[in-house]
């Protein structure tokens, strides 16, 4: 069975504006039907994690939604206005948005990538 790399950039943001959001929903989304590649990480700590904690949302529930409902993208963002009460504020996205493009991968795992 093929298998295929999410090759959305992290610096790509949906209709939210949320950058990493639509990479995010990709992996998930390939990992829940099987297409991801054997050893690549479906939600990792990094921009995977420091997503999810800015916009705090729960990671279990976040996968599972993705798993068990297999979202549109554009589901997909209207599940997560959803958990945010059906707003998130500018300064909400624009903090997850500069920690994301502010951060730099050590050395090693540039090389990993």
């Amino acid at each position: 069975m093929a298998t295929f790399v999410p090759l959305i950039s992290s610096s790509v943001a949906g209709p939210l504006g949320v950058v990493h959001l639509p990479r995010l929903w990709s992996k998930v989304l390939l990992s829940a039907k099987r297409l991801l590649p054997e050893g690549y990480d479906e939600c990792g700590k990094g921009f995977d994690q420091m997503l999810l904690d800015g916009l705090q949302l729960n990671r279990e529930v976040t996968l599972n939604y993705v798993k068990q409902n297999l979202p549109t993208y554009p589901d997909f963002e209207k599940w997560v206005l959803e958990q945010k009460g059906g707003k998130i504020e500018s300064a909400e996205i624009e903090a997850v948005n500069a920690a994301i493009r502010g951060y730099h991968h050590a050395d090693e795992t540039r090389k990993a990538i």
